[in-house]
Formats: C-alpha cells, structure tokens, sequence
C-alpha cells in the first residue's frame, strides 16, 4: 500500500556517480542527486538531500522526498574547447556541469536557497520503461490513489482531482487534472529504486504543486 509523502521527509538515496553523455548542448539532461539549499520552517536554509529529474525540453522535477516540484532549465553556452564542461541557468542562477558527471548551480557552497552541487546519479543510463511498474500508486483507505495499467493508462485521483494520461516511452508522462481547485496540465514521472529492495513512487507537478505517491 502507497503513502503520500507531504509532511515527512524521505531520504534519498544515491547510487555511484555515473559519467554524463558527451556534451551536444549545455542542458544536463538526466537524473541528478544533489544537495540543494532550501528554508526550513523559516529558520536558516539547510542543505537538503534532493533529485532532480532533467528532461530534454528544459523542465525539471525536483523532488526532496516530501513534494515534488517542476520548475525549468536554459541553456547558456558551452564552457571549454573539448565539449567536456557547459554552463545553464535555472531557479535564478547560472549553473555548470561536466560529461565526468558532476554538476553545480551558484556558488561553491550552496550559499543561496535554490543553489546546490552534486553528481549524476547512475539510473540515468537504465531505460525507463512504465510499462515494468504496473500498480497504484498513493492508495488510501478511502479509494483515493492513480493506477498504473499494463498498457500504460494513468487513471486515478489524488487531493480530489480526477487524473488521466497515458505514459510513453521516455522519463516523463503529462497527466491532466480536473475536476478540483489544482486542476491543470501537470509533469509524472516514475523515481525508480536504487535496488530490489525498493519501491517505485509516482511523482506529478507542476510550477505550483506537487505530490509524491509511493507504489
């Protein structure tokens, strides 16, 4: 039975870094394991375990394990001779990342709320294919929860909005919700485990709201 993560937090875990594709444009297409700065109940902004999920039209999800959120990237240029650094701009900063895998958005340190360093996370190289994670995702007792079909179907409700959409192949599936205050045109995708012994969630945002349903 699925949960949906909102108040707690969930620990992401990180595989190896893994080696980026050669560089054909500045946009660190892929899946990202970083600690990103972000407020904490109003106190000083902490560093948090996040991922970000970056897809080839420039939006990311960025999920920290509690609500998942879509925001995008933009290229801004190659950064040396060999096509093995390129700079971007997201969450308002200017950001480099490397084909060796490492990645950074402002300063250093992570001085500033949004910024953050990290690698490339190795399930960037796997194939995602929903089609091998059937099943419902953020079930209640109530008979809230989205179902996966064998076929791809996405059909469900979550926070009393009607979902559908069909995923395809490639990391992400857009989903309309209806029917409620939040209704509008949202971004899904499936965050894999690390290994067997995990368990996939759905993630689905959009610039201004999020929800993580756990399979």
């Amino acid at each position: 039975t699925g949960t949906i993560r909102s108040d707690t937090s969930v620990a992401v875990t990180a595989p190896a870094p893994a080696a980026a594709p050669g560089i054909a444009s500045s946009l660190p297409t892929g899946r990202w394991s970083v600690l990103m700065r972000q407020l904490d109940d109003g106190q000083t902004p902490s560093l948090v375990r996040t991922t970000l999920f970056v897809m080839g039209d420039g939006r990311v999800m960025i999920d920290d394990g509690i609500e998942p959120r879509l925001t995008t990237v933009a290229s801004i240029a190659a950064d040396n001779d060999d096509g093995t650094q390129a700079r971007f701009s997201a969450l308002g900063h200017d950001g480099v990342w490397t084909s060796a895998g490492s990645i950074r958005l402002g300063s250093p340190w992570a001085e500033q709320v949004g910024e953050f360093w990290g690698v490339r996370d190795a399930r960037s190289e796997a194939m995602l294919d929903w089609l091998d994670f059937p099943g419902r995702y953020g079930a209640t007792p109530n008979g809230a929860g989205i179902e996966i079909s064998a076929g791809g179907s996405i059909r469900g409700t979550v926070a009393g909005c009607i979902v559908s959409g069909q995923a395809d192949q490639g990391m992400a599936a857009n989903l309309t919700l209806t029917s409620c205050s939040q209704a509008g045109i949202y971004s899904a995708i499936l965050d894999t485990p690390a290994n067997d012994h995990g368990a996939p969630a759905l993630l689905i945002a959009n610039g201004s709201h999020g929800w993580r349903l756990e399979r």
